[in-house]
């Protein structure tokens, strides 16, 4: 059966004039006709047949693309050296340099600073002090006495001159169940110099004392005291969960894009095999045109499915690129503070996906609780439920009367020497003790039931989001599982399909040699087969990615990948193996 060729040659003139278009682009062989005028469709010539060879070839030989310019072309300027990196390496540089990770990484430090701070407040405080003063005091005095004599007149005034000096050391601070302690020496020396004849005298004394101070209400408890501390470790759980929380996240990142990468490049290759099987149909076409066996149109045809082939290898090669940029975005690659130019060329391959191995083991609700337990969000809601917890105790306790009891224990001693008229040492010392009872209370104390009752909002508010992020995570892992089982469906559905068509093709072929089919009908065939190839690629690609975004839905993706050895293989600062030597292909 043999196609009429006007109609082979419609459906073909719409392909046809963008190769004419794209022949003009630099890189181009020859540059191509301004127009391009089927016979017939202008001049109301009647449509030539098989003998009108000599006329159709003038009107299509048009010059096919230089397939090394054009790529060259998309290629951006320093993507000539190729940067072979495998998936294992991507998460290792992932995990080493990716910058939302970096910044999650110093979290937990500073949480742990916090703890040393709230820590810092039950250390001993060492004082001291040194106090020196003098003062001078004039006094006259005038007496009057009743005798005969009569008033005898002012007697002398008085000077006195003190001069003192006080010298403190002490240590104190406060216990985790709010007992306050004290203990302190004081040495003070008072001279005293006075122009009367009782004469001078020096003063020493000498004390030695603890004070003790213990709330009873307010203030009292462990727990209260120790209330900053705990927050300050919850925290740090809570940190440390988030920093996991990153990590997993830009895993599942990695993961993703690298495998997208690895798409982009199967449907290069799948593009790249197509021009090769168009480039060699129309070396068949030709060969069988100069021997009689074929039409012009058959040539044409196959000159256009090359065309459009090289129009698909040039659009997939720039996906590549895209997906390239992407997973340096997520890796942080950079060369001299600018992102590495070179483009990323993936090594681990699609092939060997087992799919029996990613079907869906286990039931629904085992799994939702298992997630439960292990996704890092519901320890951070955890930790900020234990907080809010500690602040409701603190808020409560702050609530009650200020009622301390407070004693003190000392020792004192006493040394005094008179020098003039009478002269002498007097010395006394002892013990000494005081036991007391304080109290208070703030009138309508509207600040701490304020702080009490927000407490007790925010503990509610808190519970109430851990059962909101437990409906979501459930969600989440819903959806993860219908996805994985979706790609398992398509992935087996596609690589049938693949098998089918490439059969399919294979006949086509043969039946092309033997003459009973045309190119039109094999360029058809072939496009199916393509089709099918990269839904083959995507599928598999897409799978996989599928399958670690279920691993971080249940929580366990580091844990599965074993992510502590991977980040000892880094190869060097970028994580990845540049090769300059090879070529940009």
């Amino acid at each position: 059966m043999t196609a009429s060729p006007l109609g082979i040659l419609l459906p073909f003139s719409f392909a046809v004039l963008p190769l004419v278009l794209s022949a003009s682009l630099p890189g181009a062989a020859a540059e191509a006709p301004d127009s391009l005028t089927l016979p017939g469709e202008t001049t109301g010539q009647p449509v030539p047949g098989p003998d009108s060879s000599s006329s159709i070839r003038s009107e299509v030989e048009v010059t096919l693309l230089d397939m090394q310019s054009l790529l060259n072309a998309v290629r951006l300027e320093g993507e000539q050296v190729v940067a072979v990196v495998s998936l294992e390496e991507a998460i290792a540089t992932a995990m080493k340099q990716n910058p939302s990770l970096l910044v999650a990484s110093i979290e937990p430090q500073l949480a742990g600073e916090s703890v040393k701070a709230a820590k810092g407040d039950f250390d001993p405080r060492v004082r001291s002090s040194v106090e020196m003063g003098e003062s001078d005091t004039d006094q006259e005095q005038r007496r009057s006495l009743l005798d005969i004599a009569g008033d005898v007149g002012p007697y002398p005034g008085v000077s006195v001159d003190d001069s003192s000096r006080t010298l403190e050391v002490g240590i104190g601070g406060k216990l985790f169940t709010g007992l306050q302690y004290d203990v302190s020496a004081v040495r003070s020396t008072t001279d005293r110099d006075i122009n009367t004849p009782g004469g001078d005298s020096t003063t020493d004394k000498d004390t030695v004392a603890l004070t003790l101070t213990q709330p009873l209400l307010r203030g009292a408890g462990i727990q209260v005291n120790r209330a900053e501390i705990l927050k300050a470790r919850q925290n740090t759980a809570a940190s440390e969960a988030d920093l996991y929380l990153q990590q997993q996240n830009t895993v599942a990142d990695t993961i993703g894009a690298y495998w997208q990468l690895v798409g982009a490049f199967a449907a290069v290759k799948v593009r790249e095999s197509a021009v090769q099987t168009a480039e060699q149909l129309l070396a068949d076409t030709r060969q069988r045109n100069e021997l009689g066996a074929s039409s012009d149109l058959e040539t044409l045809t196959a000159q256009s499915a090359l065309a459009r082939r090289q129009n698909d290898l040039i659009s997939a090669f720039a996906d590549a690129g895209r997906a390239s940029d992407h997973l340096k975005g997520i890796l942080d690659l950079r060369r001299d503070g600018i992102m590495e130019s070179a483009m990323l060329t993936p090594v681990t391959p699609l092939a060997g996906i087992d799919l029996d191995q990613l079907r869906q083991t286990g039931h629904l609700d085992e799994r939702i609780l298992a997630a439960w337990d292990q996704r890092p969000e519901l320890h951070i809601k955890d930790a900020q439920a234990a907080i809010a917890q500690i602040t409701l105790r603190q808020r409560r306790n702050a609530r009650f009367p200020s009622l301390d009891l407070v004693g003190q224990y000392g020792w004192r001693d006493t040394d005094e020497d008179y020098n003039g008229i009478v002269a002498g040492d007097t010395s006394e010392d002892g013990e000494f003790w005081s036991l007391a009872m304080k109290a208070s209370a703030p009138i309508g104390n509207r600040r701490a039931r304020a702080e009490y009752r927000s407490a007790q909002l925010r503990q509610d508010q808190v519970g109430r989001e851990k059962q909101q992020l437990r409906t979501y995570i459930a969600e989440d892992l819903r959806q993860s599982m219908r996805e994985t089982s979706k790609y398992v469906v398509l992935v087996e559905n596609a690589r049938k399909t693949v098998e089918l068509e490439r059969v399919r093709f294979q006949a086509e072929q043969e039946r092309y040699h033997f003459g009973t089919s045309t190119a039109f009908h094999l360029v058809q065939v072939q496009d199916d087969l393509i089709a099918e190839e990269t839904r083959l690629a995507q599928a598999e690609a897409a799978l996989l990615a599928a399958q670690a975004d279920l691993q971080r839905a249940e929580g366990t993706l580091l844990s599965d990948l074993g992510l502590g050895m991977m980040a000892e293989r880094v190869q060097d600062s970028t994580g990845v193996t540049i090769d300059k030597t090879a070529g940009g292909e």
